[in-house]
């Protein structure tokens, strides 16, 4: 079973958040944040995002966030 990390910020903001990292054409959920209490989760690397990452170090890894506001 994957195992999620809990983290805290000492601030809240209206904006939740997903963040992905992208290898190429592929895409992982690396983060969650609720954005309303000031809690989120790390994700665990896959062993295939853990093999791409190593595969891609000729050209930096991207990080992608998609911002939600209600």
């Amino acid at each position: 079973m994957q195992r999620k990390y809990l983290v805290t910020t000492d601030h809240s903001s209206d904006l939740t958040k997903l963040t992905f990292n992208r290898y190429g054409d592929r895409y992982f959920l690396s983060e969650v944040d609720n954005g309303y209490t000031g809690t989120g989760f790390i994700l665990p690397q896959s062993s295939t995002e853990r093999e791409l990452a190593r595969t891609a170090s000729l050209r930096p890894d991207q990080t992608v966030t998609v911002i939600a506001q209600r």
